[in-house]
């Protein structure tokens, strides 16, 4: 995904009719008001960043679901859905009403159409019903209006079988009454946009960007002989093919808006700028329009051709569910893979609209395997393979080098381009596009293939080896260089993140197995793969939490980061990083830390749910997004995990966001409209299409291929209300009932050989069941290291179809525990109850820690056992904090401390200490990302200098900070002019410390201890602060937006002091109530001239003080102190 390096400016939101009604009003004259699927277009194009509340999720069911299909009646949108040409770039934009936008690339020209009938021209856009449908690839439109009469109009819109064109088949009920069918077609401009016209991408909607413009009309040329034209124009050229019997005359495109009439009267004028118009009376038979058809193919065949082209695409998934909701995704998923596949460069693209350009990433590719492409995906690693770097290597091992000139000390893409890349961009794609690779290969065991790539294999493995592998006591973690999709501002400063050290684990132990096979040394990927996994438990894993960290700082501390995205949890899972228990609970803690987002709405399904990607603050790019390529990884992950009602409301609830309440139907788009950015942004996008159809067969139906050890394992993830699906996929069928306490599965494969079946089945009982296997009475053994429900294990050899059948016996497993909530000391269990208590969480059975935390028992009979989870909350009750701390202030004197002035804290270049590998770090100035390196907020305290050297807080502390030119800040960090710990002796007693701090965050360090605040008593013991992001660490240049969902803060908000103008910003005691009962919110924003924060440590003021000790913690972030006080009574 290329960077942004700035924000784009966007239109609010506004309806298209409203649009139109504003720039044309006669296009929509004479019209009724009619029913809406939605209030207001759901497209919206923004720049700015807002919060998501409770009560503003909601948003009405666009599309329904049937045969397949996405319904809509009486819509008010152009061009929302595209329809592809043949594996090309050409598309046609068509919608939910029908008028054509053609996409060559860049704009085409529109077509229009129309009928007369009784006295009356409507376009059909004016009719009274329109009822659109997308399916298998096409639009289909019925129409009705009381101009036509017991007449009932059908279009079915498709693209060309070869080529860039487009093909309209018009067909009536009756033809009682004379019906011309109208056509008019203008603007081909050659337009392109910011991003090819798609939605969220440009600066008005695309109903409105791609209307016609009559201005783009001239240099059209148009000749017209009989029943067919030809265009000829700078942009493009075009041949048309109107039904015979066609009358085609050129109109005057300035009266595109006007009406039929209008435009028809226009011909005898000659005009400037042309217009192609046609009429033609409708007969019983069909009516066919060819635009750069073939005109050779006779037109009815034509179009059974084409549409048997798409159903055959479309229907290389099917599935049958109790769910039409889900029913409808194989084929959108078919034709939007079939979509991102260019035939001429034999690989995928980016995305099918936006972004229609190859990359070595992201998770596109993974469509091909998913679908049963694999031909496809070959000549894909074919195209990128012949591209790696293959030149000597140059470097030491590690690669040591220096940051890129120009981007502020944050880039090394001088090191990324060197033998083994792939991308020759600014990311590491090599990644993803090798676990693609290595998972065809469990699809398909071409060992023939397989030594083919081994080379470039050999090379990618060595490149990340000698770019990414940081050593942390011998132990190796890979570091992250823009590895994911989600990678933009993401930066790690040289240490090593879960996600792309568990690509690499799964990698390594991949490439050993393959070694075996194809008679290469599998020693050295064995070892690196040994040594990585015990890395990450001895340096990521976070016992206490129960999960992997984000990442591990290489430099100052070396610090853990305790707030994983979701891709830290789904590429631990999906790599196989962590044992079943692990990953139980490394789901659990990120569904209790990140707040679900409920996708409802007017007859929206109800149980569907979002996340955020991470948990984040403050906004940035990529790294805080409602993203469904993140969220249906997720939903793989939690069936991976085993939590199979979980991740079917992720699933569901997504595709419902996307593919029926959005703009564009049957979409697979790339953010959410509840996103806080960009809102509902793209269709059809490479991400988001790849791994939703991994999450469809390798989760929902469980169908995972590993034919590099001659099995099949199949674990259905279906809805616990379920009792019956069934899949067609190239590969295989799969055919599950379930009825009573009898359970059926039955199995044909098409694999490329006979294999042997591994087949895993959630147990609804705990006796030995009755089990056949071809009507063969066989056996199969429960999985003690299950977890949340009993799984029954059954296995048979090798052969092409089985049909298992199963009788469970004996009582109901034990339904998995609801989620306590319980307080520090209260017994969550009898001492006597042997359990598993990985987090530490109890002692003698009793709560002993604050938060979220997960236990295990074990749970059944001799016979069928499993560990049950009990996940329960920990509450901590303490007072409220004291924002308003009353008493005698006593100034610290820091007039020793304090050696520099808060508004350098982003001039200062902080080149040291550094990463000398080929890594992504914190700009040199402080503050940004890499891909906004260059951002330099401007602090100026001018208003707190002015306060002559006295800082009141209304009903708080008073601070002594200096005036003039004067020194007035103490810096800590971990950068080399700064000293990380500051101790300064105290005496006497107090009650309350306040301190006056500024300093920096970054999204990342979310959740995360940044720095420690003791104050010492002469006998030995103390109080402390710990500076969290976002509970009391603010950063300097803005306030954080906090909201319900998305950027969540349950504490009250601080104290802040405007530094330009020395207010005071605090809560009063009734909003300090208020917010109390609910959760404080803010709408955040810049700051102009920076704030610094106010905080309270309460002391014990029967105890004598001995000293204020700041140690700061995490690497790369600033504290800086300006001043401090004590409160006594």
């Amino acid at each position: 995904m290329p960077s942004l390096w700035t924000r784009r400016r966007f239109l609010s939101h506004s309806s298209a009719s409203a649009l139109l009604a504003a720039h044309h009003p006669s296009l929509l004259a004479g019209q009724a008001a009619r029913p809406q699927s939605a209030a207001t277009s759901p497209e919206e194009i923004a720049g700015s960043v807002r919060g998501l509340m409770h009560g503003k999720t909601e948003r009405p069911l666009r599309y329904r679901p049937e045969q397949g299909g996405f319904t809509i009646r009486n819509s008010s949108e152009f061009f929302n859905r595209p329809l592809y040409g043949q594996n090309i770039a050409f598309r046609v934009d068509a919608g939910d009403l029908p008028e054509f936008s053609l996409y060559m690339p860049g704009h085409g020209g529109n077509l229009r159409l129309g009928f007369t009938a009784r006295g009356t021209a409507k376009w059909l856009s004016q009719a009274d019903e329109i009822v659109a449908t997308y399916h298998a690839g096409r639009m289909s439109y019925t129409i009705n209006d009381a101009a036509l009469g017991s007449n009932q109009l059908r279009l079915d819109v498709v693209t060309a079988a070869q080529g860039p064109g487009l093909h309209i088949r018009v067909q009536s009920t009756l033809a009682k009454d004379e019906v011309q069918m109208l056509y008019a077609f203008a603007g081909a401009s050659g337009r392109k946009g910011k991003r090819g016209g798609d939605i969220g991408c440009e600066s008005e909607p695309v109903s409105q960007f791609f209307q016609v413009r009559p201005m783009e009309c001239a240099g059209n040329n148009y000749t017209i002989e009989g029943h067919t034209a030809r265009l000829t124009s700078k942009a493009v050229n075009l041949s048309f093919d109107f039904p015979p019997g066609t009358t085609a005359l050129i109109g005057d495109a300035s009266r595109w808006n006007d009406g039929w009439q209008a435009l028809a009267d226009s011909a005898a004028s000659g005009p400037a700028l042309p217009a192609l118009l046609a009429s033609v009376k409708l007969s019983a038979t069909p009516l066919h329009l060819r635009i750069n058809g073939d005109v050779t193919i006779d037109a009815e065949e034509a179009y059974v051709r084409r549409c048997a082209q798409l159903d055959a695409v479309a229907s290389r998934v099917s599935l049958q569910t109790p769910d039409p909701f889900i029913n409808a995704i194989g084929p959108a998923v078919g034709i939007a893979g079939d979509a991102l596949w260019d035939e001429a460069q034999h690989c995928v693209m980016h995305g099918a609209v936006a972004w229609r350009n190859p990359l070595a990433g992201w998770r596109g590719p993974y469509v091909l395997d998913a679908l049963g492409w694999h031909d496809r995906f070959i000549q894909h690693a074919r195209h990128w393979i012949a591209k790696q770097n293959i030149a000597p290597v140059t470097t030491a091992v590690p690669a040591i080098g220096q940051p890129d000139p120009g981007s502020h000390l944050s880039r090394t893409e001088n090191l990324l381009h060197s033998n083994g890349d792939l991308s020759h961009n600014h990311y590491d794609m090599n990644l993803v596009f090798f676990d693609a690779l290595l998972r065809h290969l469990q699809w398909t065991a071409d060992l023939a293939f397989a030594a083919e790539i081994w080379p470039a294999l050999e090379r990618h493995l060595a490149w990340e080896q000698r770019l990414f592998r940081r050593l942390y006591d011998g132990l190796p973690l890979y570091e992250a260089y823009a590895c994911i999709w989600a990678s933009d501002n993401l930066q790690y400063n040289g240490g090593g993140a879960t996600h792309s050290t568990a690509y690499n684990l799964f990698a390594n132990r991949m490439a050993a197995q393959i070694a075996a096979m194809i008679q290469k040394d599998p020693a050295p990927y064995e070892r690196e793969a040994t040594l990585i996994q015990k890395a990450m438990q001895t340096h990521l894993w976070i016992g206490s939490q129960g999960t992997y960290a984000e990442s591990k700082d290489l430099l100052g501390p070396q610090a853990v980061y305790t707030s994983p995205a979701l891709w830290s949890v789904y590429h631990a899972i999906d790599s196989r990083a962590a044992t079943p228990r692990q990953s139980w609970q490394m789901a659990v803690e990120r569904l209790s830390a990140i707040r679900s987002v409920p996708v409802s709405g007017l007859s929206v399904p109800p149980g569907g749910t979002m996340l955020s990607c991470s948990d984040w603050l403050p906004y940035e790019w990529s790294l805080n997004l409602l993203l469904l390529a993140e969220n249906m990884h997720m939903a793989l992950a939690l069936w991976q995990t085993g939590m199979v009602d979980e991740a079917y409301s992720l699933f569901k609830g997504n595709l419902l966001d996307s593919m029926f309440q959005g703009l564009c139907p049957g979409n697979f788009h790339m953010t959410s409209q509840l996103d806080a950015h960009r809102q509902e942004a793209q269709r059809d996008f490479g991400d988001p299409i790849g791994i939703t159809a991994r999450a469809l067969i390798e989760g929902l139906f469980g169908v995972q291929p590993d034919l590099l050890h001659n099995t099949l394992h199949i674990t259905p993830g279906f809805p616990s209300d379920w009792n019956n699906a069934s899949l067609h996929h190239p590969d295989l069928d799969l055919a599950w009932t379930r009825t009573g306490n009898r359970e059926s599965c039955e199995i044909t494969s098409r694999l490329g050989r006979p294999v042997a079946l591994s087949l895993k089945l959630r147990a609804p009982s705990t006796g030995q069941p009755r089990v056949s296997i071809n009507g063969t009475p066989a056996t199969g053994a429960f999985i003690a290291e299950a977890v949340g429900a009993p799984s029954l294990h059954i296995q048979a050899q090798a052969q092409t179809h089985w049909t298992v059948a199963i009788e469970w016996k004996g009582p109901a497993a034990a339904p998995r525990p609801a989620h306590r909530i319980v307080h520090r000391d209260d017994i969550v269990f009898p001492p006597s109850q042997i359990i598993d208590d990985p987090q530490r969480a109890l002692n003698q059975g009793r709560a002993t820690r604050p938060g979220t935390h997960t236990v295990f028992t074990q749970a059944g009979t001799p016979d069928c056992q499993w560990w049950m989870p009990h996940t329960f909350l920990v509450l901590d009750p303490s007072p409220a904090p004291a924002t308003q701390p009353l008493g005698t202030s006593r100034p610290i004197d820091l007039t020793a401390h304090l050696n520099s002035s808060i508004t350098e804290i982003f001039e200062r270049d902080y080149a040291s200490p550094r990463s000398p590998y080929c890594s992504l770090s914190i700009p040199q100035q402080g503050i940004g990302a890499w891909a906004a390196f260059d951002r330099r907020p401007s602090i100026d305290d001018t208003g707190l200098r002015s306060l002559n050297g006295e800082l009141r807080i209304p009903y708080g502390p008073t601070f002594r900070t200096p005036g003039g030119a004067a020194p007035n800040c103490l810096y800590l960090s971990h950068w080399q002019q700064d000293k990380p710990t500051i101790r300064i002796p105290l005496k006497g007693s107090a009650k309350m410390l306040s301190l006056l701090l500024a300093g920096s965050t970054f999204p990342q360090c979310s959740r995360t201890d940044h720095a420690h605040v003791h104050v010492s008593y002469t006998d030995g013991t103390r109080s402390s602060l710990t500076l969290r992001n976002p509970e009391n660490w603010w950063p300097i240049e803005q306030d954080y937006l906090i909201d319900d969902y998305l950027f969540v803060d349950e504490t009250l908000p601080p104290t802040r002091v405007d530094l330009k103008t020395g207010k005071v910003r605090s809560l009063t005691q009734a909003q300090i109530q208020t917010q109390i009962q609910t959760q404080a919110k803010g709408n955040g924003g810049h700051i102009p001239g920076g704030a610094a924060t106010v905080l309270h440590i309460p002391l014990d003021p029967s105890k004598t003080l001995s000293s204020l000790e700041i140690t700061v913690h995490l690497y790369g972030i600033i504290v800086a102190l300006l001043a401090a006080t004590l409160i006594s009574d």
